[in-house]
């Protein structure tokens, strides 16, 4: 499936911040006081790995999962995490793309709490600061900023492959080495 396990080190080191590693893309764990907010979903097929990975950090449930595009590879998990109590949170065009792509949409796919342009979200004594700053990469990107730890989970706009690219309102903003240089 192509999910990397953590190794001990990294399971027992009690982090708060955690990225689990797929194929798909990764998904960002942080720890709270009253359960795990997950940043970042998978396909469904990831869906057992992925817990497996999570159970290795915490026991704690899965209390929100925040989507950051609405791809099936990132929205393929989000009935298995409703059925477990989750909430599915995103950015409004996420519901609104997937319902106008298709009027028979698996309504568990769907959101069941979206944003328009901010919000915070608070579980457990942490902080996590929900941002969509417009057309990125997609219509629909979130940014993620959690100020106790000046972490952020950027997701789509940024992407660290080859060519590092950074996009901004659907078209590349900075390529390659002459942005990294310039910034």
């Amino acid at each position: 499936m192509g999910c990397q396990d953590l190794t001990e080190s990294e399971a027992g080191s009690f982090r708060q911040v955690v990225s689990v590693r797929a194929e798909s893309g990764n998904t960002l764990l942080r720890l709270s006081a009253n359960g795990l907010i997950l940043i970042g979903g998978q396909p469904l097929a990831n869906y057992d790995v992925l817990c497996v990975r999570v159970r290795k950090i915490s026991d704690q449930p899965v209390r929100a999962l925040i989507l950051t595009d609405q791809d099936a590879a990132h929205t393929g998990c989000n009935a298995k995490f409703i059925e477990e109590h989750a909430q599915i949170v995103a950015q409004e065009n996420v519901k609104r793309n997937l319902t106008a792509e298709n009027a028979a949409v698996d309504l568990t796919l769907l959101p069941t709490f979206t944003y328009d342009k901010e919000y915070r979200l608070t579980l457990g004594g942490v902080e996590a600061q929900l941002f969509h700053f417009g057309n990125a990469h997609t219509n629909r990107d979130t940014v993620v900023y959690f100020p106790s730890l000046k972490v952020v989970a950027v997701g789509g706009p940024l992407r660290l492959d080859s060519e590092p690219r950074l996009f901004c309102r659907g078209e590349t903003w900075c390529n390659g080495d002459r942005c990294w240089r310039r910034y």
